[in-house]
């Protein structure tokens, strides 16, 4: 990673100014709230949400939620490998 992690215990505080959500899941199914509502609304007006990501709103200290997703992960080659280069495109 290009960056340092930090695991944060609250999705509240106001230190940040996004968030970045990495998925291999469909937007809008698996996520935890708020997370679910908002990604669920915005792939019913855009569907390429769940192969190029967004930027989106949400109702958080940080207001920016960076959906970055890692596409299907149905193949032998894909690994852990997939989510790392889906992070480093929410970061970029």
């Amino acid at each position: 990673m290009p960056c340092r992690l930090k695991v944060e215990s609250s999705l509240c505080t106001p230190d940040y100014d996004g968030i970045i959500l990495v998925s291999g899941c469909p937007p809008g199914v698996d996520e935890p709230e708020p997370f679910k509502t908002v990604l669920y609304a915005a792939s019913q007006i855009d569907d390429a949400l769940y192969h190029v990501g967004a930027v989106l709103p949400i109702n958080l200290p940080a207001r920016r939620l960076i959906y970055s997703p890692t596409g299907p992960l149905n193949m032998d080659y894909h690994d852990v490998r997939s989510f790392g280069e889906a992070a480093v495109k929410g970061i970029q």
